[in-house]
């Protein structure tokens, strides 16, 4: 595919016009058909922070109904994406499948894990 230009850009929406998840979504969602149709660009996607800049942390534990060890439970960091976010920054899903609008549509709880909490004994719950 070649070297990866890539464009980011922090957008921050008045409120006031701003004021529901519909409306932020369909502010972002008519953003990427926009730019991805401008001359050059392969594909456009949204992520909710950039990879390694800020993030928020989220930590694995115990689970309901399950007992604590003692132990301290790994971190990962939290990310909203968009459906082709994965295709933008050229990472390869390695199992099962990338996110899709139905994902959002029916308010699935669904998630990308990377390779390292996925392969250790985490214990988790999803």
């Amino acid at each position: 595919m070649g070297a990866l230009i890539l464009l980011t850009m922090g957008i921050a929406l008045p409120p006031a016009r701003y004021a529901t998840l519909d409306q932020i979504n369909g502010f972002f969602e008519a953003a990427v058909r926009e730019l991805s149709g401008l001359p050059g660009v392969r594909v456009g996607a949204t992520a909710s922070t950039l990879p390694f800049y800020s993030r928020r942390d989220v930590e694995y534990g115990p689970g309901p109904g399950r007992p604590e060890s003692g132990r301290a439970w790994p971190r990962s960091a939290l990310q909203s994406v968009s459906e082709d976010y994965f295709r933008a920054m050229q990472i390869p899903l390695l199992q099962g499948r990338v996110f899709g609008r139905e994902d959002e549509r029916s308010g699935a709880r669904v998630a990308i894990v990377s390779e390292r909490p996925a392969t250790a004994d985490l214990a988790m719950r999803w």
